[in-house]
């Protein structure tokens, strides 16, 4: 059920966030593994879920935070994502001449819990999350910690 309604909301979003036939084979692949204690996901997709499918509107965020949250009881995932953002920082507040709008830009792209938090926000314009949205941000929450 949870990959139909991916590959359903996938065909709704803009092109920008709307992953290709590959991207979905590989989304497929992951969520095929996701009960295996043992299976680690790929690097790729981890970066499809960051960049473009936590991108998804709030109204079709949903399936992928259900995801999120399964990954994150993965500690080797938790510390991936974790460092990921950190060296993003980092790197945005060590640039000669100080810290700029663009590279804190730059390292939010990279924060999967802020992601997390925004898809259960109700601020901005367009979609306001569902309360289900909302319950699986916090609980995908609680597994990042």
């Amino acid at each position: 059920a949870l990959l139909k309604k991916v590959k359903e909301f996938n065909a709704e979003v803009g092109e920008e966030v709307r992953m290709t036939e590959s991207e979905i084979e590989m989304f497929t692949s992951l969520t095929s593994s996701l009960s295996e204690p043992s299976s680690q996901p790929q690097e790729e997709v981890l970066e499809l879920i960051s960049k473009k499918l936590m991108n998804w509107p709030k109204d079709k965020v949903l399936p992928v935070l259900d995801v999120v949250r399964t990954l994150a009881m993965k500690k080797e995932v938790v510390s991936q994502w974790s460092t990921k953002a950190m060296a993003a920082y980092s790197m945005a507040y060590a640039q000669p001449g100080g810290v700029t709008p663009e590279a804190i830009a730059t390292a939010q792209s990279n924060d999967m819990v802020l992601k997390v938090l925004m898809a259960a926000s109700c601020t901005g314009d367009g979609p306001k999350p569902s309360p289900p949205t909302v319950f699986m941000a916090q609980r995908a929450m609680c597994n990042l910690f």
